[in-house]
């Protein structure tokens, strides 16, 4: 009897130590969305920075770390997506592959323009259309994943 006892006692604590764990460590598909969701405002963030650039205060360089640190968060993006509750999976892989394919055309046509040289003048003209596609690509992409 007495033996019988100490095994529920047990038993109760370790299925209490494993809800306790469970419950401290979260779920792998909330934090999978969070991560993404961390990687979209990141990006959302540097979106701000791209089309700050268009006032003509920042530099090339400036927009070139932004345009890197985007494409470092996409990539963060699309790592949780794998992760993701399949409910939300459709919805996050949808927005971030039209972000990417907006997003690789921008990179793109920016590096052939402002890569050759280009006068600070020119360059400055350059940085306002792709700043300006990069956040209409954002806006309708990225911004509709359901984070919230």
């Amino acid at each position: 009897m007495r033996r019988r006892t100490l095994t529920l006692i047990a038993l109760a604590l370790a299925a209490c130590a494993a809800l306790a764990l469970t419950a401290c460590g979260g779920s792998s598909t909330g934090d999978a969305k969070a991560s993404a969701c961390k990687a979209r405002d990141n990006i959302r963030r540097q979106v701000d920075v791209l089309q700050n650039v268009t006032t003509g205060k920042p530099t090339p360089a400036q927009f070139k770390d932004a345009l890197s640190t985007v494409n470092t968060e996409y990539k963060k993006f699309t790592a949780a997506i794998p992760k993701l509750d399949s409910s939300l999976t459709p919805s996050f892989n949808s927005g971030g592959q039209q972000f990417a394919a907006n997003l690789r055309t921008a990179t793109i046509a920016y590096a052939s323009a402002v890569g050759k040289n280009a006068p600070v003048s020119r360059a400055q003209g350059f940085l306002t259309v792709y700043a300006t596609q990069i956040g209409a690509a954002y806006q309708q992409t990225l911004a509709r994943v359901p984070c919230d």
